[in-house]
């Protein structure tokens, strides 16, 4: 059986972009069990293994810069904008590193989310290359150029890059795609719990309780300890929060290390509700596992007002201003949320198995 090497570029910017590649890949293996996956990426190495049930191997590549953030709301545009300069020096040095790769180890195929490296290294080897996103980077730095116009060369380079994709398969909560010339909308692609929630819970070592259980999904910079005084002003509420940072210890907290062998998506599931910024993974992790989303909001995004417009559409969702959040003052946002019952509306999250169909389709023996 002869094996079909699949690179996959995946941005490091946060969690999203790989954990929904690593759905994409387990669909593709599915139907292609002879796939082999070769993960280039800046994003972790433990993130791929722990949700990758496909064969793959993985090395650490600064595929793209994303945006620098400052705090978990706000973006360091100065930061970024001197990366993006940096990797455009480095960029000859990390394209021969790629090609002689691929001179040991040729690809059949190249599929990204949402690095332009993927599509100049599948340009220079004569093989197809499919995007797989709901933003792309020229869109997010052309917001920005207003403010600094030295991002204008960076949105070209990049634009120049993306042109170069045979095709984009386009997630819901699309920004401005103009640059790829051909496109194909997809479905939901997100990671979709299995779990029973009192097996999550015995886990955790969370006894039964008639108590409202909320996570806290805010990874990142200072991502845990700004919340603890919002959870100690509310002792009517459970709450589990993902972190490796020391938080206080307090009886109606509950810490969830990454050692902990529980998935996200599980978590997800088993919560009755969730607070969090809006972003492409966790929203879509709450629509796939049909679980109530509470959010606040990020500046110097420009994902976020795609988001926010479109979020009433898949489901139930509610606002807290983030002064209310970073202060403590939750009550008066949860007690009406997390108590209502929600109508969820029919959303197609199987955009793994269609895109796992277009890609077998670019696959050669």
């Amino acid at each position: 059986m002869t094996r079909k090497n699949v690179y996959y570029y995946v941005s490091g910017h946060g969690f999203g972009h790989a954990t929904r590649s690593c759905v994409v890949m387990n669909a593709l293996h599915a139907v292609d069990p002879t796939v082999f996956f070769h993960i280039r990426s800046n994003a972790p190495r433990w993130l791929f293994a722990k949700n990758v049930v496909a064969p793959f191997e993985y090395c650490f590549v600064e595929v793209d810069v994303g945006v620098v953030q400052r705090t978990i709301f706000n973006i360091d545009k100065q930061r970024t904008l001197r990366n993006c300069e940096e990797a455009l020096d480095r960029a000859p040095k990390v394209m021969k590193q790629e090609l002689k790769f691929a001179q040991e180890h040729p690809p059949v195929l190249i599929v990204s989310d949402i690095a332009p490296l993927a599509f100049e290294v599948a340009d220079k080897l004569g093989v197809p290359s499919v995007a797989i996103a709901n933003f792309s980077w020229d869109w997010i730095y052309e917001s920005y150029v207003k403010e600094c116009r030295q991002f204008g060369p960076i949105v070209e380079a990049t634009r120049a890059s993306y042109r170069k994709a045979d095709l984009l398969l386009r997630l819901p909560f699309p920004g401005d795609f103009s640059a790829f010339r051909k496109q194909k909308p997809i479905p939901f692609i997100a990671r979709k719990s299995t779990a029973q929630k009192t097996e999550v819970f015995e886990t955790l070592g969370i006894p039964r309780t008639d108590k409202k259980v909320v996570l806290l999904a805010f990874g990142g910079v200072d991502g845990a300890g700004f919340m603890m005084d919002g959870v100690e002003r509310n002792p009517q509420y459970l709450f589990v929060i993902p972190t490796d940072q020391a938080i206080p210890r307090l009886p109606n907290a509950v810490k969830v290390p990454e050692v902990v062998h529980v998935r996200f998506q599980d978590l997800v599931k088993s919560c009755d509700l969730v607070v969090s910024k809006p972003g492409y993974g966790i929203v879509s992790e709450c629509v796939a596992n049909r679980t109530p989303f509470l959010y606040t909001s990020r500046d110097d995004f420009i994902e976020y007002d795609v988001m926010v417009k479109q979020l009433k559409k898949y489901l139930p969702t509610a606002f807290i201003p983030r002064m209310y959040l970073v202060m403590g003052d939750w009550d008066v946002h949860l007690d009406g949320f997390i108590g209502a019952k929600h109508a969820w509306k029919e959303v197609a999250t199987d955009g793994e198995v269609v895109a796992a169909k277009v890609l077998k389709r670019y696959l050669k023996a």
